[in-house]
């Protein structure tokens, strides 16, 4: 990708000029000028020069710079008293009023009421007229030529990261899908939270072929999906372009999970870093690549293991319900959840914190396979006699809503959020409830990593040790890839900081803002002294 501002570059101070002349106006009065074009026979309108003394805009100009404006094909634009006007070569003319104000902002009028804001150099003064006649492969957004090449093409976006903008483009020849089928074309991603935004509904330009939409970079990165990047896909009539077939797409920019989402990779990443990361993503462990003779195989297989900080606190799988298609897709299924049942048992574990639904509404159901044997959905002996002991906090809020992806990461200040924190701690520190404890949600990665890593900083943790322990998920290798960075977005948009990773004294942070800063119902959400509870319960 490369780009140029929008300027003049050559003038004429003929009083005719076609088309394709660019003319200066500058220091005239009253000219009429006559405008040719194959279209058009003859167009005539009086040019006021601004009221400026000559000592002030001697040998110097104004560059103009237009805020979302496309030309077209050899169209001129000039200025004249109180308007803009642009001429096409069709013939086709259309003037808008403008307003300048004392610091010599203009502000446009568009056709639908919107006004655009043209900025200015403060020490160019002359105002000239300017033409733009782009290519195939160049047009103009944000008052910058952009010439989009085909690996821009090929990666879906153009990154114009000195000016913060990211121009996503959808290439109709790439995508195979005919202009005149597309209705509605979308990004969706991260940063819209999968849902319709009206600004990333997307433009078509018909010189270039596409389908585009300029972002400032500033709202999708601080965004990011599973890969710790802005991630995103093409929501085209309503449904979503899958990448299977998006060959076309270089190595990296579609992040190996099980989602294989495209994604926007920053200037200040590497690429290499970042290709070798979506390989581990995207790889898949058969039973056999697990070394079940040791603990350490075992743990991995069932994502069974001790939370840091803590001596009675264990995060995991499920510890009997299949989710999704994995237990027909993937052969380490029937074995996965046997071990979780087996290192649960092995560690005592009197009370279970259950970060999903209930899923004992399946009892007795049938499940199939990999192997093509079936067997139905049973309790463990452990958790019967948990159960039997009114042991389980099924995380909920008063109005019933449980603990879900899009809260832990993106709302961790939300009063939901704040509800479900207390729910888990006022059942830790409960008489009625015997350490240790085990938590999880269906396969142990989000909701169970987030909570944990929260838990555990709460009782000394560091942030090294909870983002290690958050990435030993990924060893499970079912292409449900998490990057640190992800929970660190979690911590940061907890504790209102820029970096995770700077912050020395986590506990004492966490301490503070939930006692002197989060409030539930009118209430700081914890006091110390509970939180002491938490710190001794769990150790």
């Amino acid at each position: 990708m490369s780009l140029e501002q929008l300027h003049t570059t050559n003038t004429n101070n003929g009083k005719n000029f076609n088309s394709y002349d660019v003319v200066n106006v500058a220091n005239k009065s009253n000219l009429s000028y006559n405008i040719e074009s194959n279209s058009v026979e003859s167009f005539k309108r009086n040019i006021k020069n601004k009221e400026i003394e000559r000592s002030l805009y001697q040998d110097k100009k104004f560059d103009i710079t237009f805020s979302t404006f496309e030309a077209s094909d050899a169209s001129i634009v000039y200025f004249s008293n109180q308007q803009i006007t642009f001429i096409f070569p069709d013939g086709k003319i259309d003037t808008r009023n403008y307003i300048e104000d004392s610091t010599g902002k203009i502000t446009v009028e568009t056709k639908n009421g919107n006004a655009i804001e043209i900025e200015r150099d403060s020490d160019s003064l002359n105002i000239y007229h300017q033409q733009y006649k782009p290519s195939k492969n160049k047009f103009v957004l944000n008052g910058r030529i952009y010439r989009v090449t085909q690996e821009d093409r090929n990666k879906c976006y153009v990154d114009d990261f000195e000016h913060s903008q990211i121009i996503f483009i959808f290439d109709h020849k790439n995508w195979e899908v005919k202009k005149e089928d597309v209705k509605t074309a979308f990004v969706r991603g991260s940063f819209t939270s999968w849902k319709d935004e009206t600004k990333f509904l997307m433009s078509y330009s018909k010189n270039l072929e596409l389908h585009y939409v300029s972002i400032n970079s500033e709202d999708i990165k601080n965004c990011i999906g599973n890969s710790g990047h802005p991630e995103y896909k093409f929501y085209i009539n309503n449904e979503y372009m899958g990448t299977e077939k998006a060959s076309f797409v270089p190595e990296g920019y579609i992040f190996h999970t099980c989602d294989a989402n495209l994604i926007v990779i920053f200037s200040n990443e590497d690429i290499n870093e970042i290709i070798r990361e979506s390989n581990i993503a995207g790889t898949i462990k058969h039973l056999s690549d697990f070394d079940l003779t040791t603990t350490e195989g075992k743990e991995e297989i069932s994502n069974f293991r001790l939370v840091p900080g803590t001596k009675k606190l264990f995060r995991s799988f499920h510890p009997y319900y299949p989710t999704g298609q994995r237990n027909i897709n993937y052969d380490t299924e029937k074995t996965r959840i046997a071990l979780v049942q087996e290192l649960a048992t092995a560690e005592g574990i009197k009370s279970d914190i259950n970060l999903t639904e209930d899923c004992s509404k399946y009892i007795g159901e049938e499940f199939k396979w990999y192997d093509g044997t079936t067997s139905k959905i049973t309790i463990p002996k452990y958790y019967q006699d948990i159960m039997k002991a009114g042991s389980i906090c099924h995380v909920q809020s008063t109005s019933g809503v449980i603990p879900s992806y899009h809260y832990v990461y993106n709302k961790p200040r939300d009063p939901l959020f704040y509800e479900w924190v207390q729910m888990i701690v006022n059942f830790i520190i409960s008489d009625a409830h015997e350490a240790p404890f085990q938590i999880h949600c269906a396969i142990g990665t989000d909701r169970t990593g987030v909570f944990s890593a929260l838990l555990g900083a709460l009782c000394g943790a560091t942030w090294e040790e909870v983002s290690n322990d958050y990435q030993k998920t990924n060893r499970m290798c079912i292409k449900e890839y998490r990057s640190k960075a992800l929970l660190a977005q979690f911590f940061q948009r907890l504790l209102n900081i820029n970096d995770i990773t700077k912050v020395d004294h986590l506990q004492e942070l966490l301490w503070n803002h939930f006692t002197t800063i989060a409030t539930l119902n009118g209430k700081f959400v914890f006091t110390k002294e509970k939180l002491e509870v938490l710190k001794n319960k769990l150790n």
